[in-house]
C-alpha cells in the first residue's frame, strides 16, 4: 500500500492553516523550516515527540521520515487536542501513512514499556510541551533508558519562555551534552541538545 503523498500533503497545508485561524499551538513555520532539514541530516528511525497539540507536528516530522521508513510517537496531554488527533491518525492511515502513534496523557504519566519498540531508543526527541517539566523529561528519559549518548534533542520555545526553562540548560549541562540555541522567529526559537 502506497503512501498517497499529494493528499498528505493537503491534509497536512490545511491542519496548520487550521491552527494558525484557531489559534492552535502549532510549530512555526521557521521552526519547521529548521526542522526538516535535520531530520534529512540525521535520518532518525525511531522518534519521540512529547506535546503535540492538533498532531501538526507529529504530522509534518512522519512524513518526513516515511522516506527512510522512520516512525514516530507523540504524546499530547490536553483531551480537547485527542479528537484531532485521531482524525489524523485514521486519515493518515487511509491514505497509507502507517508511521505515526499516539499516547494520550501527561508524558511523565507513562510507563517505560509503553514507548518500547525493537529498537528500545529514540535517536530523536522533540519537546514542545509544558515548559517548567523540560528538565523532568530528560530525567525520565535518561532515567528508563529512553535515549542513548547519540539521541539528538530538540526543544521548541526555548526563547519565549526562557525564564521558565533556566533548569533545563543545567540539567543538560549536568548530564554532558552540548547545546545550541536557534532563534528562528523574532521572539522565540529552538535549543538542540547531543553529546559530543
Amino acid at each position: 500500500e502506497h503512501m498517497n503523498t499529494a493528499l498528505i500533503d493537503n491534509i497536512s497545508h490545511n491542519l496548520r492553516l487550521f491552527c494558525e485561524w484557531t489559534q492552535v499551538p502549532c510549530i512555526s513555520r521557521n521552526t519547521e523550516d529548521f526542522l526538516i532539514p535535520l531530520l534529512e541530516k540525521y535520518k532518525p528511525q525511531h522518534i519521540l515527540e512529547i506535546g503535540t497539540a492538533y498532531g501538526y507536528s507529529l504530522l509534518t516530522i512522519g512524513r518526513t521520515v516515511a522516506k527512510w521508513w522512520g516512525n514516530i510517537i507523540g504524546c499530547e496531554r490536553a483531551y480537547p487536542n485527542w479528537v484531532e488527533i485521531q482524525k489524523l491518525l485514521a486519515l493518515s492511515k487511509y491514505y497509507g501513512m502507517h508511521n505515526l502513534e499516539c499516547l494520550y496523557g501527561p508524558f511523565l504519566s507513562f510507563t517505560p514499556n509503553q514507548f518500547q519498540t525493537q529498537t528500545k531508543v529514540f535517536d530523536f526527541v522533540f519537546i514542545d510541551a509544558q515548559k517548567s517539566e523540560y528538565p523532568n523529561y530528560i530525567d525520565y528519559l535518561i532515567d528508563n533508558k529512553l535515549i542513548d549518548d547519540k539521541t539528538i534533542l530538540l526543544f521548541d520555545d526555548v526563547i519565549k519562555y526562557q525564564d521558565k526553562i533556566i533548569w533545563l540548560t543545567e540539567s543538560l549541562k549536568a548530564y554532558g551534552y552540548q547545546y545550541e540555541l536557534h532563534q528562528l522567529d523574532s521572539d522565540d526559537g529552538v535549543l538542540i541538545a547531543q553529546k559530543e
